[in-house]
């Protein structure tokens, strides 16, 4: 039955006539996810990785249009297609056909001895022949120059030009380049949170490379973080004053040093108290999944069994956006808060504290914070903040955070202080201290953060004197404070 229904929209689509894309002269291009063949775990995102990098160069030019990937997958799963069936021209021609495309790339990365080996082809769906094959080569240390190198002569075949701005040169750890390609993919398909997350992890495999913290600027500044945008460009700027940024890095630099009023456009009143806006780990794509499409959300709990920490990893986070969360998904990622990479448990904890269970979170978060690796103390104590008062447990780990060598460890900690609000009175000492920090994030975090802790705490004291002449419904709608020994002396 399957082959008949494929059979009459094949004669469907041949019958259909040009496209619009063909009345306005534009190329409909469908980019197939690339296959892996190395057996190394440490190469499968070069296989993801790099058709996004395509999308995002390919997307913004009028004369190509690109087929929805979410159609694509469809169309497999319907037509039962496994990834290695499109290496075949025949069967990529017909699917090409279905979907209304006029060529369509496919690929796959493979080993050689000590090489990496990225292949693409351009089929013309029409004829159903290969017009043209590219292929680099080269030490698996350069994944993100060979892609973009790829990247590049297919462009010449499509005769568009490559968008994405090549790398100054490569990381010297094929894993950090791995990360910093797939920040390059999110970047540039809009996807900033997580494009930033990825040059971070880049930034902590390779930190002399310091071009990860250009990017990482960029994505905060498109998300309205002017100062934390400013930060990290300042940071690469004093690192690589030489570097062939510094010139764009300075003119962005500019930018956010502007009032937040002339970086982007706001209907926000000029009175109005500036709103700390959170960034969270959450794929903000439109790709999120529906609460009731259970086969997806089974097999991404399948997923979390991978032998692959990459898409364990991506599962324990997309698990987190599926609300109302199915008994099954709490029950999975529980199991994967012992699981041996820090990561997975990290974003397993913040999923379980978004789906409304941090009890379970708060101890993986507080062994996060004790991690070496300063990205990983900052992410942790950043889901703490997100979790509001529920992190009280860890106040302990999160005052302790505020004397950690990291500023922006120190920021975050501020942010979920204040964030947590009554039961942390107790930290304003360490606040104080902190908002004369000679770091200006931290300083500024440290003064929000005291000013919140200061009006609940009046506001405390203020309930209770109203509650020693009869009003007890105020008082007893206030949660008690921390000890704090300041507030003994001057309230006795």
């Amino acid at each position: 039955m399957s082959r008949i229904c494929f059979a009459l929209a094949l004669v469907a689509a041949c019958w259909a006539g040009p496209s619009r894309a063909d009345a306005a002269g534009a190329k409909t291009v469908c980019i197939a996810p690339f296959s892996d063949s190395t057996g190394d775990e440490t190469f499968q995102g070069v296989a993801t990785g790099l058709p996004d990098l395509l999308l995002a160069g390919f997307g913004a030019h009028k004369q190509i249009k690109i087929v929805d990937r979410d159609h694509l997958e469809e169309l497999m799963r319907e037509q039962s297609l496994a990834l290695h069936g499109l290496a075949d021209p025949a069967v990529a021609a017909r699917t090409g056909k279905l979907l209304g495309a006029q060529k369509f790339i496919t690929g796959g990365v493979m080993l050689s001895g000590k090489q990496l080996i990225i292949v693409a082809h351009v089929l013309d769906v029409a004829t159903a022949r290969v017009e043209a094959s590219e292929k680099v080569t080269g030490d698996p240390s350069q994944i993100v120059t060979l892609s973009v190198a790829l990247a590049n002569r297919l462009a010449k075949v499509l005769n568009v030009k490559f968008d994405p701005d090549p790398p100054e040169r490569p990381d010297p750890s094929p894993l950090a380049s791995l990360h910093f390609l797939r920040g390059l993919g999110y970047f540039h398909s809009g996807n900033y949170d997580r494009a930033a997350m990825e040059f971070m992890i880049s930034g902590d495999i390779e930190p002399n490379h310091s071009t990860f913290r250009y990017w990482i600027g960029l994505s905060y500044l498109r998300l309205n973080e002017p100062t934390h945008a400013y930060v990290e460009l300042h940071r690469f700027l004093r690192e690589s004053p030489k570097s062939p940024k510094a010139a764009q890095a300075r003119a962005v630099l500019a930018r956010c040093k502007a009032p937040r009023s002339r970086l982007l456009p706001t209907t926000r009143p000029k009175q109005a108290p500036r709103r700390r806006k959170k960034i969270t780990f959450v794929d903000a794509s439109p790709r999120m999944l529906d609460p009731n499409d259970a086969e997806r959300i089974q097999r991404l709990i399948g997923q979390l069994k991978s032998d692959s920490r990459d898409l364990r990893r991506e599962a324990a986070d997309v698990l987190g956006t599926i609300r109302p969360a199915a008994p099954a998904t709490i029950a999975a990622l529980k199991g994967r808060l012992d699981d041996d990479e820090l990561w997975v448990r990290l974003f397993a904890a913040e999923s379980l504290a978004k789906l409304g269970h941090p009890t379970e979170a708060i101890p993986v978060l507080e062994a996060a914070m004790k991690d070496e690796h300063p990205r990983m103390r900052q992410s942790a104590v950043r889901v703490l903040g997100e979790m509001g008062p529920a992190a009280s447990p860890a106040l302990k780990a999160i005052v302790g955070a505020l004397n950690d060598k990291h500023p922006g460890v120190r920021e975050w900690s501020a942010y979920a202080l204040g964030e947590i609000g009554p039961a942390a009175v107790g930290a304003l000492p360490a606040l104080s201290k902190a908002a004369w920090s000679r770091h200006e994030e931290v300083r500024d975090a440290a003064q929000k953060a005291l000013r919140k802790l200061r009006q609940a705490h009046r506001l405390h004291w203020r309930a209770r004197r109203m509650a020693r002449g009869g009003c007890w419904m105020i008082c007893g709608t206030l949660p008690e404070p921390s000890p704090c020994p300041t507030a003994v002396r001057m309230h006795g």
